[in-house]
């Protein structure tokens, strides 16, 4: 097993995309976590991954569907701004 670091190859990045697919959908943290299987010793971060993977998949026929589900926010339409029930700006 190669151990040495490399870059991210578009064949395993065609496999992760198409692993973490569901129908014309990607997730990211499922994508992440088949590109970290596939090829553990990549030297990409995983920010530069999602970025990749932002590109690469719309050429594979996916759209990545960000999973914001633990972000607590909340639209508050008569003002047209967003509020967060924790007290932060948004």
């Amino acid at each position: 097993m190669d151990t040495e670091p490399t870059r991210i190859t578009t064949d395993a990045l065609s496999a992760a995309i198409l692993e973490a697919s569901d129908g014309d959908v990607v997730s990211p943290k499922a994508a992440l976590a088949a590109l970290r299987a596939l090829c553990p010793h990549v030297i990409e971060t995983d920010a530069e991954l999602c970025e990749i993977l932002l590109i690469a998949a719309p050429q594979e026929g996916r759209a990545v569907l960000l999973d914001l589900r633990h972000v607590s926010m909340a639209f508050d339409e008569p003002e047209g701004t967003f509020s967060d029930p924790h007290g932060h700006a948004a």
